[in-house]
């Protein structure tokens, strides 16, 4: 079964009752985090596709578990418009001032991208220079 989604983006997983993890499953390492768009390689085509996903709003703990049971209950989600993806992520900078990322390599650091790097990111994707 595909992963839900309303209006083109995903039902985050504790309102399809995956359980937000408590202070000793993060105390004891039990907890990974779980991209809500799947797989990495469908998001690493352009920048604006990889910055969305790893959006920090975009990424959820879950106990190791519950995290395996969603893979193993979904399939990936369809992938949103990017045109969406991109108002996301100006509506997410309007209100925090910078947009604030998961690194994909290390999930437990976060990152900012400044509102000139994003504007640039912006920039080239609309004149087709993304990558």
């Amino acid at each position: 079964m595909r992963y839900p989604t309303r209006n083109g983006l995903i039902i985050p997983p504790y309102e399809l009752g995956f359980i937000t993890p408590e202070e000793n499953d993060f105390k004891y390492r039990r907890v990974t985090n779980h991209h809500h768009y799947w797989t990495r390689r469908q998001y690493e085509k352009t920048a604006v596709r990889h910055t969305f996903r790893n959006l920090v709003d975009n990424v959820s703990p879950l106990v190791v578990e519950q995290h395996r049971g969603l893979h193993d209950k979904y399939s990936p989600p369809p992938i949103p418009h990017e045109g969406l993806m991109i108002d996301v992520l100006d509506e997410y900078l309007a209100l925090n001032g910078v947009i604030n990322l998961v690194r994909e390599k290390a999930t437990n650091e976060t990152r900012e991208m400044s509102p000139e790097h994003w504007q640039q990111t912006r920039l080239n994707y609309r004149s087709g220079h993304e990558n």
